[in-house]
């Protein structure tokens, strides 16, 4: 069955509810749907948006959340598609969106896909609270993990309905066969000897992201004797900061920071373990399913929905969140190669099993079918 889906989100730039949106938009288009994308603010990222992307994307140029001339852009640019779905992406578009759904301004049911598990003070705190009131106007407010649920339904969260679909990677993009290097060579590729022992992050340089444990645990793996070496893609704030803990601790020759990268893959291959130390806000992680599918073993901080992707000492490990000393002794353990051997090989199935984009697909067309069917009220 052919829909007509509007997606309001409220930007394109880099970022898990983006990189995870743009997935849907492209997918579903392509199983036929008729399918555009309305944009808050027309900040979008070079590497994730392309000319057919461009082409079924409105820019509304932005607006503060006290003008209504701005709800109005946004009402006037979903009702002109007669979508029999809109998909309000975090809290500001759902705010916006249901305010509009409840007034009548636009046709279709409304859906509400939530990225996090953080809320913080001042103004976001109010908007958290506009939010609340928004969500009971949805006809569906959309999870991507089962942790993430039990965090806002303990915390009150009432969505008329809720259900959970887990975010979902391109497994066949993000397939070793794919890239035209093995590790040896892809470590060569960024100067580094093929018996490094890797350990690799993917995510942007932001404080929660607190890749300056990551540091500190190459130090340690140092003086144990371990040839390790920290391979950092992503760029932001925390640069300095990771490049100055590097040098104090005296370890910058055996930290890499790659910057922001248009294809991780090679970067990827060149990892023996991936690593993510967050402290907040990683609520189902897609780096860490990207490397899971290229057959890199993930340690996650025990945060968000990590439990979800990692089974301690199947495809890979959970630490406590800040705990350095477990992080480097789960490292340790992945030294040995015939341990990674063994969890590569779970992490790629791990992947293909339970975190494919086209399952993540699948569930929202099943999603849509079930709201159509009338089993919510529009």
């Amino acid at each position: 069955m052919t829909l007509s889906i509007a997606f309001f989100i409220s930007d394109l730039t880099v970022g898990g509810a983006q990189i995870q949106t743009i997935a849907l938009v492209r997918r579903l288009k392509a199983n036929g749907h008729d399918v555009r994308l309305i944009v808050h603010h027309a900040h979008h990222a070079e590497g994730l948006v392309d000319a057919d992307l461009l082409a079924i994307t409105t820019f509304l140029g932005g607006f503060r959340m006290r003008n209504p001339l701005g709800w109005l852009r946004a009402w006037r640019a979903i009702r002109r598609h007669k979508p029999e779905f809109v998909v309000a992406v975090n809290t500001v578009p759902t705010i916006v969106a249901a305010l509009g759904k409840t007034l009548g301004r636009f046709p279709g049911r409304l859906m509400s896909v939530f990225h996090t598990t953080a809320v913080v003070g001042g103004r976001e705190n109010v908007e958290f609270k506009l939010f609340r009131l928004a969500v009971r106007a949805v006809n569906c407010l959309v999870y991507v993990s089962a942790n993430q649920r039990r965090h806002w339904e303990a915390r009150k969260l009432s969505p008329q309905r809720s259900a959970v679909i887990l975010n979902g990677v391109d497994v066949t993009h993000f397939a070793r066969e794919h890239v035209l290097m093995g590790n040896a060579e892809a470590k060569r590729a960024l100067g580094l000897d093929a018996d490094d022992y890797v350990v690799g992050i993917s995510a942007a340089l932001r404080p929660e992201k607190n890749h300056e444990q990551l540091v500190d645990a190459i130090v340690a793996l140092r003086r144990a004797g371990v040839p390790a070496t920290a391979l950092i893609v992503g760029d932001g704030s925390q640069r300095s900061a990771i490049t100055d803990r590097a040098h104090t601790l005296g370890v910058t020759s055996h930290v890499v920071l790659a910057g922001e990268q248009k294809d991780v893959r090679p970067f990827l291959a060149a990892m023996d373990v991936g690593v993510l130390c967050s402290t907040a806000v990683e609520t189902l992680s897609l780096a860490a399913l990207e490397s899971m599918s290229m057959g890199v073993p993930m340690v996650l901080s025990d945060i968000g929905g990590a439990s979800e992707i990692v089974t301690t000492g199947v495809n890979g490990y959970l630490f406590p969140v800040g705990q350095t000393d477990v992080l480097v002794a789960r490292l340790l353990e992945l030294g040995d190669r015939a341990v990674r051997i063994r969890m590569s090989g779970a992490a790629i199935e791990t992947a293909r099993s339970h975190f494919s984009a086209g399952r993540m697909v699948s569930a929202y067309e099943h999603l849509f079918d079930e709201l159509q069917c009338g089993s919510v009220s529009s």
